[in-house]
């Protein structure tokens, strides 16, 4: 039998020889698979790119635009080897095109149509907002982002059953001031639509999730007197969700955690 090994295996065992430097368990792992899990941390110190990144699967011969795990400066992100039926994954990937062709809104503009829109509801992508909202959700909110939580709680989910097609409804109030400072708190429900398929100790999720944001701008000075008229702030996307997970959830690097963020 010929062992082939990968080409990020036989530059850390070249490190090894050179320097000493000891080669991570979880390349020694990978050295007979080409493909990977990147896996981060979990908490603040976590780069958005490397969020972007977390649960899916790459492989070592075609690194994602952020280099492999461990790669960037201070990357604490981890590779677990991927063996198809035995290493868990999960992802939420956008499906819809966050692009808008409208000029973004700044502060000045919600103010200007607070005074003279006369109440008329806008919706992210005409105000331009759309992909900050989106991502900020997707990836910044709290210490991870709501797609990884939601992954969680989506695996979750699909445990109460066997083989089955599933929904799952969620509903949360989110700061965005970091996108505007019009926006403040808005809130996100949707609805993820999907089946789950029980393959030994593993579960097979897939399926698409509808995000809406519901947002009001009033009394932006916060003084209980309204300078003028509110107005709704609307808007969707949606995203495809794919996973394989451990059935057993106490075994599981799925499983919904108390928020504490």
């Amino acid at each position: 039998m010929t062992i082939t090994y990968t080409e990020a295996y036989r530059r850390a065992f070249g490190e090894y020889l050179r320097r000493g430097t000891p080669i991570r368990l979880s390349l020694k792992q990978a050295g007979v698979t080409d493909q990977y899990v990147w896996r981060t941390r979990r908490d603040e110190r976590v780069r958005r790119s490397h969020r972007m990144n977390d649960g899916r699967v790459f492989s070592w011969s075609d690194p994602p635009a952020t280099g492999h795990p461990g790669e960037d400066y201070n990357c604490r992100c981890e590779a677990v080897p991927f063996v198809a039926g035995e290493t868990e994954f999960g992802f939420h990937e956008f499906t819809t095109s966050l692009a808008s062709s409208y000029d973004r809104w700044s502060t000045e503009d919600f103010w200007d149509h607070y005074q003279n829109g006369n109440g008329r509801a806008v919706s992210l992508l005409e105000i331009g907002h759309l992909r900050e909202i989106a991502e900020q959700y997707a990836y910044d909110d709290g210490i991870e982002g709501a797609f990884r939580r939601l992954a969680d709680q989506i695996a979750d989910e699909a445990r109460k059953g066997g083989s089955r097609n599933f929904t799952y409804d969620f509903e949360f109030v989110y700061d965005f001031g970091s996108v505007d400072f019009a926006h403040g708190d808005g809130t996100v429900r949707g609805v993820f639509v999907g089946s789950a398929t029980r393959n030994g100790r593993m579960m097979t999720i897939n399926g698409n999730t509808r995000f809406e944001f519901h947002d009001i701008f009033q009394d932006p000075f916060d003084i209980g007197v309204e300078l003028g008229v509110p107005y709704r702030i609307y808007g969707g996307w949606t995203a495809r969700f794919s996973a394989e997970v451990l059935a057993q959830r106490e075994d599981s690097n799925f499983r919904q955690r108390p928020r504490s963020d």
